[in-house]
């Protein structure tokens, strides 16, 4: 087009003008049959999301991970979208995949394990749980009753009862982020889309209770029977004032950075802290052997994937802001002190409490005590008053320990040894467990 516009000939222009209406009327009558909105008209923050969550859901989703994609604070787009849609993006997100969960059992003969992976669920205990919360009853069960209904009969029941898991049907995102659908009964113009998946998913989880019963109380041959529960449960207050009802035998516990405590108390977490994706606690590796990683700020979505029955983290800062009301949605949480650096010793108690170990915690650091007074004592005897300090040496600094923090607490308090100057007026400088220290210092 462009070289014939350039040629002298007005024949020539008169032409790419013919070509350029061609294509302009070819474009615009695709958006016509397509039912496309103005290009002008921009899809709204919520729309978005959901076509977000719609595509991605089965990889790991974090309302961090939601709020940096879309450029928006996590409490902003957590309201903005539970105001429009009644969910918040975690709530929706579930519903999401426990419908593709639903389609996939109905209409492929996947493992239970394959299609809880296909729906970013690594935990097939988890995601039964999960399914059996939503439709009432569990996996299995959905799977065989979807089963034994395409061989046989038709029944008007059925086909309510099963509608959340519908007919396999493609779909795409147009330009305008209009929802395409082929293979189904219509398509979604962009304005309609916000309120039918909010009214649909509210529809369909309506039609599954109504034609599954009370999903609580019936066992899969229909027959009544009670709920007896797994153990019972205490309530116990934390350190910033939650009252939560935890229970008394936990079996599956998270405790990020306080797995000492669980491991002198006889307890395994499901998954224990982490950093960068393999930086652990290498000393406890013995005792935590085969035990998978957790990234140490907790994402709730990551939390979830593991299914725990107790959460237990170690200050408040780690539960701030929207945290906790997260956390407690998915299990118990328990804070277990307000500041940075807690004593060591009162975690070990309070922990010890909230898994209803608290004499055994009792017990340890009974006999703790009595280890470090005789060491104390040949220390005493063999080096008298002198004092010691340990330092952190990198390739460009040498930090210090803080004299009440860290190791400090250990070379100072249970072991009684002298601290030096540099310690001490090192110790004043800030917060933080090392302190840096200068070569003149060092000197």
């Amino acid at each position: 087009m462009e070289q014939k516009w350039q040629q002298p000939e007005a024949l020539g222009r008169l032409h790419v003008k013919a070509i350029f209406y061609q294509f302009v009327h070819a474009h615009l009558l695709q958006k016509q049959l397509q039912g496309a909105q103005p290009e002008t008209e921009k899809p709204t923050l919520v729309e978005q999301v959901m076509a977000y969550l719609d595509k991605h859901h089965a990889e790991q989703i974090t309302l961090d991970l939601l709020a940096k994609q879309f450029h928006y604070s996590v409490r902003y787009l957590t309201r903005i979208f539970k105001m429009q849609t009644g969910y918040s993006p975690i709530d929706y997100l579930i519903k999401v995949r426990i419908q593709k969960a639903a389609e996939r059992l109905q209409g492929t003969d996947a493992t239970l394990q394959e299609i809880a992976a296909s729906v970013g669920y690594a935990d097939p205990f988890y995601f039964t749980r999960l399914f059996k919360k939503h439709t009432g009853m569990t996996s299995n069960q959905y799977q065989k009753r979807a089963s034994t209904q395409r061989k046989g009969p038709y029944r008007p029941c059925d086909k309510t009862e099963l509608s959340i898991a519908a007919q396999e049907i493609q779909r795409y995102i147009g330009e305008n982020d209009s929802q395409q659908v082929f293979g189904g009964i219509r398509q979604v113009d962009r304005k309609t889309t916000q309120s039918m998946a909010s009214a649909l998913i509210v529809a369909l989880s309506l039609l599954v209770s109504a034609c599954a019963g009370t999903p609580n109380t019936a066992a899969p041959n229909g027959n009544v029977q009670a709920v007896t529960p797994v153990s019972t449960e205490r309530t116990v207050t934390d350190a910033v004032g939650h009252e939560m009802k935890v229970p008394s035998q936990p079996q599956r516990v998270i405790a990020s950075y306080l797995e000492d405590h669980l491991i002198v108390l006889g307890v395994k977490p499901v998954a224990q802290w982490s950093v960068k994706g393999n930086v652990v606690q290498q000393y406890l590796q013995k005792d935590l052997a085969g035990v998978p990683l957790i990234p140490h700020d907790l994402p709730p979505e990551v939390v979830m994937s593991y299914n725990p029955d107790l959460l237990i983290v170690d200050s408040a800062e780690m539960v701030a802001g929207d945290r906790y009301s997260q956390y407690a949605k998915i299990t118990p949480t328990i804070a277990v002190g307000t500041e940075k650096n807690n004593d060591w010793r009162q975690e070990l108690l309070t922990v010890g409490d909230v898994l209803n170990k608290k004499e055994e915690a009792k017990k340890v650091l009974a006999d703790y005590e009595a280890k470090a007074k005789d060491a104390r004592e040949q220390l005493k005897k063999a080096i008298g008053t002198q004092s010691a300090a340990a330092l952190w040496v990198t390739g460009k600094a040498v930090f210090v320990v803080d004299e009440h923090l860290s190791s400090g607490d250990l070379l100072y308090k249970d072991l009684g040894l002298t601290i030096p100057e540099v310690v001490k007026e090192a110790s004043k400088q800030n917060d933080a467990n090392w302190k840096p220290l200068s070569t003149e210092k060092l000197a």
